[in-house]
């Protein structure tokens, strides 16, 4: 069962406006004690609602209108497209985006009319952000654009951080991360030289989505940390409520879901304070992702359908894809397959139609589960595929073709374009200049060809006429063999089908002694199994038994695969059972003695000699209660990964299993608190790959498990598979496969 949750990473932008960032306390105490009057007293008016814009939306709409009639009575126009975008503002935050868009471009017509191109630009920008937010990425990266080139002309730097800050919230949303990254770092720069603490904040909250997205969880945290800290002290309500939002992303993920909890529902009041409604869809999403880990998915359900409810209530295409794609993923769980499927129909049509690729890659990977879980096994598959190939295209050069446009063409692309335009011509006149001469030598190569090709064909009709000679006395011999050829392909294929009966009979049997994979799940919540047999049927094998105390646990390879393996396969299970029941309180050592025995007695009796035939094992004996772990190998280690990602290996002693029938075992007592333990067999490493032509060895694999050992033990099954199948490519599968992970 897999228990991925996609994490919603909000990234609230900020609006690029032009008025005073005066505390709103001095502001409002210069209203009281000052005796202000027309025009001065609409832009304090005008300054105030701006102020309040980010902790007090109704507050915000209060002073816009007073200063919207102020500048009317006035006829002053600045003060009025002020107002406009004040009230722009306020529906914007409160999702109305179709007002929000009305007030912004009344805002920009006036700002046109009277010349005013830094705050054209900040229309610019407040429409585009609307469309990014709709899910028009191209429509707002033009507005984006356009708003640049406007600051590039008026050498407004500091509205330009704005600008670099929501292209960089395009790059991120089409997963492309590196330019994201280096567009936030650069609003951040500006930012620091104008010393714009509210912008400095989201610039820091910004590029810690993206190191969040990196998966460098630490130096995330830092970031937002770093902004939450400035948030506070300016009482800006609304990244205060992003950044909590977002450390709990980071809690949630290292798997300490209380203080994610705690974290969201602190973002979530904060959002209901000011009426975010983006940021109240955002919260009901996450506290969702809670309950979804804690396995409540009743709750879950609930509180992603109120995230779905608001994303469409408020026409953000965004959340309502991810928040369609979650749900299904609960329902999935639930055992709602149809609802399941309607609403990843919905959410994948989104993420098409906008292009939101981490959103394809979920809903495609939860597609793969859904057929799964109805055993459709090939649409599973095919899906499977689909999730691996989007996954794989999210780092692309086209993203970052068009950023670099965006950030070095406005001024030089006409003067550019004149340049392409004279080498054009200067080409076509060196090609007028050079066609006489190439049409002579295309004329001299022509003859050439032409007699070598009437020499090519008389030789050619020579061999066909020997060749036909040469067929008739061959086939005189080929008819009289082809009667005997037939007698021995019918014979072949019964052999054939009588192999065949006895494979599928070979595997029915050795299914019967090797426990069934829900079983592992059984003991071991928190654990995954891959399985790939070479064949049909397999030399590998687990085994899995539970006393009162302790679950015994061990992962094995037996010489050879196919048919010969398995029986031997299922010689060694035999040897395990008799074993366990022997004496189910051995040490792992003592365990390994009693098998070593056992099967040195049953090859010696059987075949004669010890040596040719053997097993390699990993056995594990877990404490529940203590959370500690024997372990014993022979050939086979067993890696733990800490939760930091570290790797320690125990490796299992180089000798042959039945060899020697009095030989002595060692084994580790292991403290598995808080980590992952995994126990495999030789076939993963050993693949070959089809592009490099050597063996994966194990330093790959276990760069693949400590990449992935954050991961929930589901998905880094899933992870494992594709790593496998994309190294072997079309290359055979040269040895069995089996990788068992497991925390307590």
């Amino acid at each position: 069962m897999r228990t991925r949750i996609i994490i919603f990473l909000a990234s609230f932008a900020l609006y690029s406006f032009s008025q005073n960032r005066l505390g709103i306390d001095s502001l409002l105490h210069k209203l009281k004690t000052e005796k202000l009057k027309d025009t001065t007293l609409a832009n304090l008016y005008n300054d105030i609602a701006y102020n309040y814009s980010r902790i007090n939306p109704d507050s915000s709409f209060y002073y816009s209108e007073k200063g919207l009639m102020l500048s009317k009575g006035l006829g002053y126009k600045r003060g009025v497209a002020m107002a406009y975008n004040n009230i722009g503002v306020y529906h914007h935050l409160n999702a109305k985006y179709n007002d929000a868009i009305k007030y912004y471009e009344m805002a920009m017509k006036i700002r046109k009319e009277i010349g005013d191109k830094k705050a054209t630009a900040g229309s610019l920008n407040n429409i585009g952000i609307i469309l990014y937010l709709t899910g028009n990425y191209n429509g707002a990266l033009k507005n984006y654009g356009s708003a640049l080139k406007l600051q590039i002309e008026t050498g407004d730097s500091a509205k330009m951080a704005n600008t670099f800050n929501y292209i960089a919230s395009v790059n991120y949303y089409l997963a492309d991360y590196q330019s994201a990254l280096a567009n936030f770092l650069k609003a951040l720069a500006l930012y620091e030289k104008a010393n714009d603490k509210v912008g400095i904040a989201q610039a820091h909250n910004n590029i810690g989505i993206i190191y969040s997205s990196l998966e460098n969880l630490n130096e995330a945290l830092i970031h937002y940390n770093i902004s939450l800290a400035i948030s506070v002290k300016l009482n800006d309500k609304y990244n205060m409520g992003s950044c909590y939002n977002n450390i709990g992303t980071i809690y949630q993920r290292q798997k300490e879901l209380d203080k994610a909890l705690d974290c969201f529902k602190k973002s979530f009041e904060i959002s209901k304070e000011i009426n975010n409604a983006q940021g109240l869809s955002y919260g009901y999403a996450n506290i969702g992702a809670v309950y979804r880990d804690k396995k409540d998915f009743e709750n879950a359900k609930y509180y992603y359908s109120q995230a779905l409810n608001i994303s469409k209530q408020t026409s953000n295409k965004q959340g309502e894809a991810n928040a369609s794609m979650l749900l299904a993923d609960v329902l999935i769980e639930m055992g709602f397959y149809a609802e399941a499927q309607q609403l990843l129909d919905s959410s994948l049509s989104i993420a098409l139609q906008i292009n939101l690729m981490d959103d394809m890659i979920n809903c495609y990977q939860t597609y793969s589960l859904l057929y799964k879980k109805q055993n459709l096994f090939q649409k599973s598959l095919e899906y499977f595929k689909l999730y691996y190939e989007t996954k794989d295209s999210v780092y692309n050069d086209e993203k970052s073709k068009t950023l670099a446009e965006l950030q070095t063409r406005f001024e030089t692309e006409k003067h550019e374009n004149e340049i392409v335009l004279l080498q054009q011509e200067n080409t076509l006149q060196e090609l007028k200049l050079n066609t006489q001469q190439e049409q002579i030598n295309r004329r001299n190569i022509f003859i050439v060809a032409a007699t070598s090709t009437v020499i090519l064909v008389l030789v050619f009709v020579f061999l066909l006429i020997k060749n036909y000679r040469d067929k008739q006395k061959l086939n005189k011999n080929l008819l009289a063999k082809n009667t005997e050829v037939i007698q021995q392909k019918d014979s072949i294929e019964k052999v054939n089908t009588c192999i065949q009966i006895n494979i599928e009979h070979a595997f029915k049997v050795q299914q019967s002694v090797i426990p069934d994979a829900q079983v592992l799940k059984t003991h071991l919540p928190q654990s995954f199994l891959l399985y790939m047999p070479k064949d049909i049927v397999s030399g590998d094998f687990y085994w899995i038994k539970k006393t009162e105390n302790k679950i015994w646990l061990a992962v094995a390879d037996c010489t050879g695969h196919g048919v010969p393996g398995a029986f031997m396969s299922m010689l060694c299970v035999n040897l395990l059972n008799n074993a366990f029941e022997d004496n189910m309180e051995f040490t792992t050592a003592a365990f390994l003695e009693k098998i070593n025995y056992s099967l040195h007695q049953y090859l010696i009796s059987t075949t004669g000699d010890a040596a040719k035939i053997g097993m390699d094992i990993s056995i594990v004996s877990i404490d529940i209660n203590n959370k500690t772990m024997q372990h014993s190998g022979i050939h086979n280690p067993a890696w733990i990964i800490s939760s930091n990602g570290n790797l320690t290996e125990y490796k299992g002693e180089k000798i042959s299993l039945g060899n020697d029938p009095n030989r002595k075992f060692s084994e580790n007592t292991i403290d598995i608190t808080n980590q992952a333990v995994y126990l495999f067999t030789d076939g993963y490493a050993d693949q070959i790959g089809e592009e490099s032509k050597k063996k994966m060895l194990s330093q790959r694999f276990k760069d693949k498990l400590m990449g992935n050992s954050h991961l929930l033990m589901d998905d880094q099954c899933t992870e494992l598979k594709i790593f496998y199948n994309t190294w072997r490519g079309n290359r055979e599968q040269i040895d069995d496969v089996t990788v068992i992970g497991f925390k307590l």
